[in-house]
């Protein structure tokens, strides 16, 4: 998507994240502006547990959102091979429910929830990152529920329709939450393959390990996953 840099706001003295989009040729600036608006409508979002837009804006050939700063670690450098402790998993899929239950409620989907776009914070706050890419959730009827879209996402966190470049609902962002929810409790990802497409295949066929193969002690609340 573009690079993400460390700034100052001299107006209002604060740190902020500045996410410079990568250029796109002409032929692509469509997309871009498209881009830009799915931000603009991500900025209304307010939420402690969802990265703040500040601002949206286009200088010259290079288009940028600011959003906050956080202070604190990626979730992907939190989860050791083991998988967290249940109590922790719990407490930030918690937060995470929150913040993307929020969003949907504005009818807004994220379309790339995974480790890496989630961020703990210094005072444990959960943090959803990159709502700039999110999408406005389309009401799905019989004429445009087969209309597809680009796909836009992380391979090994997707949903079966996403992979497919189908119209996606909250119901995409609530599969890939699963994902990171598996991964939090066990250390590894449910579905693996050897590359991309295998990957892909696990997905849509539904092969994985269930959890309470991996972890016989949770509770039976939690293996229903």
């Amino acid at each position: 998507m573009g690079v993400v840099y460390h700034a100052k706001d001299r107006t209002l003295q604060r740190d902020v994240a500045l996410k410079m989009l990568r250029p796109m040729a002409a032929s692509n600036q469509k997309h871009t502006y498209a881009l830009l608006e799915e931000a603009r409508m991500a900025s209304k979002l307010n939420h402690p547990n969802i990265v703040t837009i500040y601002d949206v804006a286009r200088a010259k050939n290079s288009n940028y959102i600011v959003m906050e700063w956080v202070e604190g670690q990626g979730l992907d450098a939190l989860i050791p091979l083991g998988g967290l402790e249940l109590i922790q998993a719990i407490e930030y899929a918690y937060q995470m429910a929150k913040g993307l239950s929020f969003a949907h409620q504005k009818l807004i989907v994220h379309r790339d929830i995974k480790p890496q776009n989630i961020m703990l914070s210094n005072q444990n706050t959960i943090k959803i990152l990159d709502f700039g890419i999110a999408d406005l959730i389309k009401s799905e009827t019989k004429d445009n529920s087969q209309e597809t879209n680009t796909v836009i996402g992380t391979p090994n966190y997707m949903s079966p329709e996403q992979i497919q470049g189908l119209n996606l609902d909250q119901r995409s962002d609530i599969f890939s939450f699963g994902i990171v929810l598996y991964e939090m409790l066990c250390g590894i990802r449910p579905f693996q393959g050897a590359d991309i497409e295998a990957t892909h295949k696990a997905i849509n066929t539904g092969a994985y390990i269930p959890i309470q193969e991996r972890l016989p002690e949770l509770p039976n609340k939690i293996a229903i996953l």
